[in-house]
Order: C-alpha cells, then structure tokens, then sequence
C-alpha cells in the first residue's frame, strides 16, 4: 500500500519538495540578502517608501491575476490525467489573455493617479508607486507560467524565475548600475526601476522555459475554451488570492497610514526574517498542490491523508529549531543582519514565528481545500482571518506600532489555520495536521 501513497509516485512527491525546498531555500537567502541590502542602502525611512509600493503593487497584482493560477495548477494537473488536450490549451491561452487585459488597465488606472497627484509633497514615493506599477502585467503573466508549469508536475521549475532568478538578478542589478552611473543615486524609485529590470528578463526566461515543456499533445490540438465554467471557478479563487494577499500585506498598509515610514521599514525586515520560518511549509504547499488534484481525481484520499500528515511533519521539523532562535534571540538577530536601527523588531519576528509554526504544524490546508473544489471553504477561512487582523490592527497599531502588527498578523493566522483544519475534516475526513497520520493509521 506504501507504494500508492503519493497516487504511485511516492518518490515523486520528494523529488518535488526536495526541488522546491531547495528553490525557497534560495529565495528565502536572496529575499534576505536584497531586504538587508536595500535597509542598508535606503535605511529605514527609504526602505519603508519601497516597502509601501511593493505592497501596493502586490495587492493590484492580485485582481490582475482574476484567480487563474490556482485554477491552472488544478485543471492542468486534472486535463492532463484524463487526455483533455484541447481544453489545456484553451486555458493557457485564456488565462494569458484576460490577465494580461487587466493588468494593464489597472496599470492605465494607476498612471493617471500619479499624473492627477504629481503636485503632492511626496514625489519621491508617488514615482516609486509609479515604477512599481510597471511590475504588474509581468508578475501576473509570469504568475501565469509558474500556475502551468506545476500543474505540468514541473513544481520546482515553476517558480525557479520569479523566486530565484528575478531577486539574484535584482542584487547583481543594485551592485553594476553604480558601477556604470557613478554620479547616480540608489533612491527608492531607482531601486524600483531596478526591479522593473529584473522582472522583464526573468519573464522572458520563463516564458521560454514553459515552451519547452509544453506537452506535445497539446501543441497538436484546436483549443478549446469553457470560459464561463473557468471564471465561475476562478472567482472564489481570485477572492481567495485576494484575501490572502490584503492579510499579509494589510499589516504595511496600516503602519504605513497610522505610523511613520521607518516602522513600515522595521517591520517588512522583520516579516523577511520570519520567511524563514515557514520558508518549508511554502515549500510544501508548492510540491503537494498537484498531487492532491491528481489523487483527487483517483479518488485516493488515504494517499492524501498520508500526503497531507507527511508534509506537515516536514515543515514543523523545520520550522522549529528557527522559530526558537527568533523567539530568544530576535532582537539581536535582526540588528546584525539589517542594522541597529531594525533592532527594535525583535519582540515582533518572536510574535510572528509563533504565528509561523502553527501554520506549519496545521498543513498544508490551503492547497488541500482549493484542490479538491472547496475553494468556497477557503473563502470563509480568509474572510475570518483578514476581519480578525483589521480589527486588531486598528486597535493595536496606533498603542503599539510594530509589535500590534506583528500580534494582529499572528493572531489572524492561528485563528485562519485552526477554522481550515476544522473544515477539512468536515469535507474530507481528513486531519491535515502533523498528527493526522495517527487518524489514518486507526481506521487503516
């Protein structure tokens, strides 16, 4: 029975998070690397403006997206399993269409805001905003790549570009551009220039990485498009994307109204530092996700069972010895790596790693739920966890700054994670945490 655990690819399943392991392991270092290099360039102040547009950018990015890459992850992994060749191709190319359209509309919509507030104060932050918006037709499309190319089982090539290569091409770009433009300064928009760089090579490289592992069956084809079956599926899956997002981000959103631009720079070091954390679980998330589509497909939920408990035990194994250090040795932690200034977040990376290991030790609840079509359930989980972190931070930001971010963040994690757990065993019949296995094995 061992053997068809992982739908009959048992190694597979640790070749997959091995190679994704290994590519958060890597983004994780350069994510680190280029945060504590921008706080040293920028120092805090210009770290926090850079901060505040990434956010922004990352939010607009979403909408862009309409919820077609966990839709691609899924229905890839799906039509593949059962030959639906014409109806992958119609998906690839819809998906690209419709996101690439909004994209650039909502591009349209936040240039004529920076012309319209081009008189403001604040020009430095409003031509960083506007650099940053260039990001969004290439993070949707390259979002888009990454979806089919997991869904293709290819789950550590997918995100190999915007995880890896973008942020060492990123670095590489912040040392050569002084090099050749001696008299120019590293501000906040130049850096966002920067990146604007990085990801318009990084997206060329993806595309032609997909290409080439494009199936030939699919090339052969007409393709065939369901356009209203994939965005009645999509919906729930952009609101989810959406939910997902403004939770993570509301926290730089909120510092950034309600306190001053170095807590917003304190605490995005922070949040960095506590990737570490749950750089594993990210992981996971990435290599199970097809899995789960195709063992759904078999109707096989005992190997999801055993998939699920396996890749829980995984990221709390590693998610613990980081999180005590964090927990003891914060404050000096994030000194030495991004400066005295960063030092007072110290009690917040502590705040957040706890946070990061009961997302850890739940599992992988996310994909499991949007993978098997209850993607409606997640809704519910995120609509509960974003309500908990804006009241929270509302109330806590303006007492206690960095640290009720960070408690606002955690706490609406514990509250997302336990509510999933919850409505995955009432779906499924399946205890998605490290324990579930002891479940399993009483039934079994």
């Amino acid at each position: 029975m061992r053997a068809g655990i992982f739908g009959g690819s048992r190694h597979s399943f640790r070749a997959g998070f091995l190679g994704t392991g290994v590519v958060k392991v890597a983004s994780v270092a350069l994510g680190a690397g280029s945060g504590v290099l921008l706080a040293r360039i920028l120092g805090a102040q210009g770290y926090g403006v850079y901060a505040y547009a990434m956010a922004l950018v990352t939010l607009l990015a979403v909408p862009a997206q309409l919820g077609f890459p966990s839709l691609l992850i899924r229905n890839i992994a799906a039509y593949e399993v059962r030959g639906q060749w014409a109806l992958m191709r119609g998906l690839l190319i819809r998906s690209n269409q419709v996101s690439l359209a909004f994209s650039l509309l909502l591009y349209g919509a936040l240039s004529g805001g920076y012309w319209l507030l081009r008189g403001a104060d604040d020009s430095e932050s409003m031509s960083t905003i506007l650099w940053g918006g260039m990001l969004l037709p290439l993070l949707t499309l390259g979002a888009m790549r990454g979806a089919a190319l997991r869904g293709l089982r290819h789950v550590a090539l997918g995100p190999f570009p915007e995880m890896v290569l973008k942020p060492a091409l990123f670095i590489l770009l912040l040392f050569v551009v002084p090099v050749f433009r001696p008299g120019l300064t590293l501000s906040p928009a130049v850096v966002m220039s920067t990146h604007v760089i990085a990801a318009a090579v990084t997206f060329g490289v993806g595309a032609f990485l997909l290409v080439r592992r494009l199936p030939a069956e699919m090339k052969e084809v007409r393709p065939k498009f369901d356009t209203r079956i994939w965005f009645a599926s999509a919906i729930p899956l952009l609101a989810i994307s959406a939910l997902e997002i403004i939770n993570a981000q509301i926290g730089v959103l909120f510092l950034g109204i309600l306190a001053v631009p170095e807590d917003v720079g304190v605490y995005r070091a922070t949040n960095a530092a506590a990737d570490l954390v749950g750089f594993a679980y990210l992981a996971v998330g990435m290599a199970v996700a097809p899995s789960i589509s195709r063992l759904f497909s078999q109707r096989n939920l005992s190997g999801i069972q055993h998939l699920m408990t396996k890749s829980a035990r995984v990221s709390l194994c590693f998610a613990l010895p980081v999180a005590a250090l964090f927990i003891g040795f914060g404050g000096s932690v994030v000194g030495v790596v991004f400066g005295e200034e960063f030092r007072r977040g110290g009690v917040a990376l502590g705040i957040l790693s706890v946070g990061q290991i009961v997302n850890c030790a739940t599992g992988a609840v996310v994909p499991l739920l949007n993978m098997t079509g209850f993607e409606k359930d997640t809704l519910k989980g995120f609509g509960l966890a974003i309500t908990c972190n804006l009241l929270l931070d509302l109330f806590l930001i303006p007492i206690w700054n960095v640290e009720g971010a960070a408690f606002a963040s955690a706490t609406s994690l514990i509250v997302w994670n336990v509510f999933l757990v919850w409505l995955v065993y009432r779906r499924l019949g399946i205890d998605a945490t490290a324990l579930g296995i002891w479940k399993f094995q009483r039934q079994s």
